[in-house]
């Protein structure tokens, strides 16, 4: 792979405004800064440790004057850094890079996307993709966003991570040896393709759901099965890796998938089968349910069960309601039914829920639900 020369990986023109390296240090601000404020800076909100493991995470928020949404930042002792952007830019954006010496991985999930290399070479996509970098000592780099909706996630990983694989200096990966050979003045970069197993797991850190320091760790362990995914396809013979981009969902999938996530969670009552919900948003029950598990890593139906069990919880202990009234609140025809169900799902029958203080909520049990839908 031939390396980027020069200072510039420009993604979008025509930028004025920075990211979030900017957003919380200033402009021209390093990786290793804008993640040493995240314990002091008024800016992150809801700020997390988990000191054991060295995790460390929070959240800056855009203003309302500048868009909506947010950028997520989580680090993995001093080796990995994570940042998940889910913003909505009314201006256009840009953010000079310095050099840390991180081997990045950045996938783009939704927003068109138009890559200007060195001035030279150009990549265009509006379907999700990956790319690959990492920029030599003296070399800068800058990110340029035009505004809209932009949904990324950047993995910054120091070298020495690869010895946790066995790839001492890139082992026997090609790609990986050139990335660490990068010369000072250069930037080594590739446009790769994303699996679907990829895509499955960038999805579910996206749309991570916990709270607390269970957050954290939930982002810690899907990184690193991320990270093996990776390794492992880039340790494939090169016509295989090649191949990878077969089962890739272009960005109306994945917005297609958010709208049944949505549907599923707002009609709670509703007897919704696969079929009508595939009908609702445009495509067949087969890629529905395909699509559906790999991006949120359950079924439809599983996660049907869960909005529903949850809500219910609600209503019981925060709304006070009756069993009989929330079982028709959550889809439910008969009481004993939802009894049945609430008590597999959380051990406790919906009655004894009622008498739990507003957020003692129960564990859920550890049993499956059918995984046949």
């Amino acid at each position: 792979m031939e390396p980027v020369e020069g200072s510039i990986l420009a993604l979008m023109q025509n930028t004025v405004k920075g990211l979030f390296r900017t957003h919380l240090v200033g402009p021209g601000a390093s990786l290793s800064e804008a993640f040493s404020t995240l314990d002091s800076s008024e800016k992150v909100d809801g700020f997390l440790a988990v000191p054991q493991r060295g995790l460390r995470g929070g959240q800056t928020k855009l203003s309302v004057e500048e868009g909506e949404g947010h950028w997520e930042l989580q680090c993995i002792g001093d080796d990995i850094y994570v940042v998940a952007s889910r913003c909505r830019f009314h201006d256009a954006r840009r953010e000079v890079v310095p050099p840390e010496g991180f081997i990045e991985i950045h996938i783009c999930l939704s927003g068109p996307v138009h890559l200007q290399l060195a001035g030279k070479k150009k990549f265009s996509s509006s379907s999700p993709f990956m790319f690959v970098c990492r920029q030599g000592a003296n070399a800068r780099y800058t990110v340029r966003f035009e505004p809209g909706r932009r949904e990324m996630l950047a993995f910054y990983v120091r070298p020495s991570v690869l010895d946790t694989f066995g790839l001492h200096c890139g082992g026997d990966i090609p790609y990986l040896r050139d990335l660490l050979d990068t010369g000072d003045d250069s930037i080594t970069y590739q446009q790769l393709p994303i699996s679907v197993p990829i895509l499955g797991v960038a999805t579910q850190i996206m749309h991570n759901q916990l709270r607390g320091q269970s957050r954290l760790i939930y982002t810690e362990a899907k990184t690193w099965e991320l990270l093996s995914l990776f390794l492992d396809e880039l340790s494939q013979p090169p016509g295989q890796l090649a191949g990878l981009a077969t089962d890739v969902f272009a960005e109306r999938d994945l917005a297609m998938f958010e709208q049944a996530r949505s549907i599923l969670q707002e009609q709670l009552s509703a007897k919704l089968t696969i079929a009508a919900l595939a009908r609702a948003v445009g495509t067949n029950t087969t890629k529905l349910k395909h699509g559906f598990k790999l991006c949120f890593g359950m079924t439809i139906l599983e996660f049907s069960h869960q909005c529903k069990m949850e809500e219910a919880l609600r209503l019981l202990v925060d709304e006070q309601i009756s069993v009989g009234m929330v079982a028709q609140a959550v889809g439910y025809q008969h009481q004993a039914s939802f009894s049945s169900a609430f008590k597999e799902y959380y051990g406790i029958l919906p009655k004894e829920a009622r008498k739990l203080k507003s957020g003692a909520y129960p564990k859920r049990a550890r049993k499956e639900i059918s995984r046949s839908s």
